[in-house]
């Protein structure tokens, strides 16, 4: 998926969940982080623009260790020691992107190292993916106001 719907798919998670938060400013920001997180090596992601390096490739191949709930847990456990605030956000935002890539044609190694892989027929970019992107903003917007009023 593009990075704008895994941002728009991370905001909406995160006006579901804010009014149960108590740190909400680390809260938003962590779980908005993660959920471009798992793209950072891809240049065409949020935060790869431009970066087309043979180690960002080696990395990003087969959306291996960055697209799987692996990293996603052990990631949480060290942030959850050192900043235990914005753990849940973390996780959250890290898991609903890796969901969210589960549907696309490339799909996702969920338990890397493990080599099963889950894919559906979703393609990156296309009108399904708009879409559910559209939605997704419709639905920010509507909580945004539910929670502004």
């Amino acid at each position: 998926m593009l990075w704008k719907t895994h941002l728009a798919i991370g905001i909406f998670f995160m006006f579901i969940f804010l009014p149960v938060i108590s740190q909400d400013v680390m809260f938003s920001v962590s779980l908005i982080v993660a959920s471009l997180l798992p793209d950072i090596a891809s240049p065409s992601a949020f935060f790869g623009k431009g970066k087309d390096s043979v180690s960002s490739q080696a990395v990003s191949k087969n959306r291996g260790v960055l697209h799987s709930f692996t990293l996603a847990f052990l990631a949480t456990v060290v942030i959850s020691l050192f900043f235990p605030t914005m753990a849940l956000g973390f996780f959250l935002g890290y898991s609903v992107h890796l969901f969210s890539d589960s549907f696309t044609t490339r799909g996702i190694q969920p338990f890397w190292p493990l080599k099963g892989k889950n894919s559906w027929k979703l393609r990156t970019g296309g009108y399904t993916e708009t879409s559910i992107f559209i939605g997704f903003l419709i639905g920010d917007l509507l909580l945004l106001l539910v929670t502004i009023l």
